[in-house]
């Protein structure tokens, strides 16, 4: 049973949704205040920079009281996943009583108390596996990594923490990268286990990615289809393995980062699925930029100028026949921000662009060979010295 009635959380959607809606202008204030009159749900919330501190304060303390009790106890190698197993339990019965009795929603601190007790939950199942060493070689830490998978998912449907599902998906996606010695079993079973993830996201979100709990499972298929061309995309994931460039997988998975951009766009455009079409538009973009790896082609300085340009030209043309249709728009899509949240994620994006750091130095290296006109001895340019 979750922590949250769907009541609960339609209202919170509503309330951040009415709120755009009245910093866009699209609403007056008496409208705005009437509706968030109506969505009052008692529950306590915090602005997103309080969240964040609170939530890393919260996951110190976890982690700091278990390791005080460790160092107190001093468990043995054999015992010490029995510490870790009751860390769990006290972290969430902790995010539990507080949701219970302060009413605390995305207030940080139950969070952190929750995401602490998905990490004592995979440590515990790895120590508990550690001393069976000689039956399991080093997988004790993929089963960790399971572990953890299955925890963060109880996490989702107890607390509906998105973010927990979508740890969950990355811990079960590594879990095969510990446990087999394959590298292409490796990648078919995590692309496997993502994919069977992703359908059944679909289903549970059904035709809605707006409204509860469509929207969480928006987020979830939305992640589970970026990890499986994360895991296909052998230029994008290359440190997890050494995949030789050669051979009948190499080359499907090369022919699968063209499929997948492609499907997902078709997919997103015809539901009308924002992060699915966000996504797939970024995975789009990867794929053009993994194609010279793939196909070992001779790179020039002047690629990305090429690629710039490209995109540019795509965008202002994609602009100008979204606007050239009647109403300024086709399908329901508009080539304008309406929203203000969505003015802001794009200005943020551009912020961040601008405080990138450049690959060329900032000052000019040093001469390395013989100064002209150096070695003067009467305070002239080489008054005295050689040339």
């Amino acid at each position: 049973m979750s922590a949250y009635n769907p009541d609960q959380e339609r209202a919170v959607r509503l309330v951040h949704r009415v709120r755009d809606w009245w910093e866009s202008g699209l609403i007056t204030d008496a409208q705005h205040d009437r509706m968030a009159a109506d969505l009052e749900t008692g529950l306590r919330r915090t602005n997103i920079f309080l969240r964040g501190t609170l939530f890393v304060f919260g996951l110190m303390i976890a982690m700091a009281a278990t390791g005080l009790v460790g160092v107190l106890l001093e468990p043995g190698n054999s015992t010490v996943w029995i510490l870790a197993a009751i860390a769990a339990a006290a972290a969430f019965a902790a995010a539990a009583f507080l949701i219970n009795t302060y009413r605390l929603y995305r207030f940080g601190i139950e969070e952190a108390f929750a995401v602490a007790g998905i990490l004592f939950v995979a440590a515990a199942v790895g120590f508990a596996f550690e001393p069976l060493g000689m039956f399991f070689d080093d997988r004790a830490v993929g089963v960790a990594f399971a572990a953890g998978a299955v925890a963060a998912f109880i996490v989702f449907f107890q607390f509906g923490f998105v973010y927990a599902a979508v740890i969950g998906m990355a811990f079960a996606a590594v879990a095969p990268f510990e446990l087999v010695d394959s590298d292409l079993a490796r990648r078919l079973i995590a692309a496997t286990t993502l994919a069977a993830l992703f359908f059944a996201a679909r289903l549970q979100r059904g035709d809605s990615d707006d409204e509860f709990p469509g929207a969480n499972y928006a987020v979830i298929e939305t992640a589970a289809w970026g990890g499986i061309y994360f895991l296909l995309n052998l230029k994008a994931s290359f440190w997890w393995s050494h995949a030789d460039e050669s051979g009948w997988f190499y080359w499907a998975t090369y022919a699968a980062i063209w499929m997948l951009p492609s499907a997902g766009l078709w997919i997103a455009i015809r539901e009308r699925h924002r992060l699915l079409l966000d996504l797939n538009i970024a995975l789009a973009i990867a794929t053009l930029m993994s194609n010279k790896a793939y196909l070992g082609a001779e790179r020039y300085a002047w690629d990305p100028i090429v690629f710039g340009l490209l995109m540019i030209a795509i965008a202002a043309a994609l602009r100008r026949w979204l606007s050239s249709g009647e109403g300024g728009s086709r399908a329901g899509f508009v080539p304008v921000r309406l929203l203000a949240s969505e003015r802001e994620r794009l200005a943020a994006a551009g912020t961040v662009s601008v405080l990138q750091p450049s690959l060329h130095p900032q000052h000019p290296a040093a001469p390395t060979g013989p100064a002209v006109g150096g070695g003067g001895r009467s305070g002239g340019a080489g008054a005295g010295g050689s040339f």
